[in-house]
């Protein structure tokens, strides 16, 4: 296993963790409530448990595709916070699309309650947290130049 797949899969379990937590007490001081492990649950028409290890597999997901197709994107990005801030923008758009196509499919996709400007921010920015701690874990590999 490399050191690039290990970054990025205990990336993607912190990341995941804090991004929940964040979505969590950005509910007690007034955002939105996003509660996407049950979101996931609704739309597999499974229980609570199975949409957990979802959004934990999901966030998975995110961290490799970061570590393996994004980084190489975004190394001209010499911060990670930056690079952390775009990746989370990205998680954001994709999951946007895919719970979007998702939502239209499905007879029961779960409504959250609230103003829709201030739940889009809930959301970006719980993605661009999601982003940076990606981007605090995996590190791009230095280049070696020969000597």
């Amino acid at each position: 296993m490399d050191n690039k797949f290990s970054q990025a899969v205990v990336g993607g379990l912190v990341a995941t963790v804090v991004m929940t937590i964040f979505v969590m007490l950005a509910a007690m001081f007034g955002m939105p409530e996003l509660k996407p492990p049950m979101m996931l649950s609704s739309l597999l028409d499974s229980s609570v448990l199975v949409g957990w290890i979802m959004h934990f597999v999901i966030g998975i997901i995110f961290a490799l595709l970061y570590a393996y197709v994004f980084l190489a994107l975004l190394t001209r990005i010499g911060n990670d916070l930056a690079r952390g801030i775009i990746y989370g923008i990205i998680t954001f758009l994709i999951s946007f699309l895919v719970m979007y196509l998702m939502g239209s499919m499905a007879e029961n996709m779960p409504t959250i309650e609230g103003n829709p400007t201030f739940i889009m921010i809930a959301r970006i920015v719980a993605h661009v947290v999601f982003g940076v701690v990606i981007a605090l874990f995996v590190k791009p590999v230095p280049e070696r130049t020969l000597e």
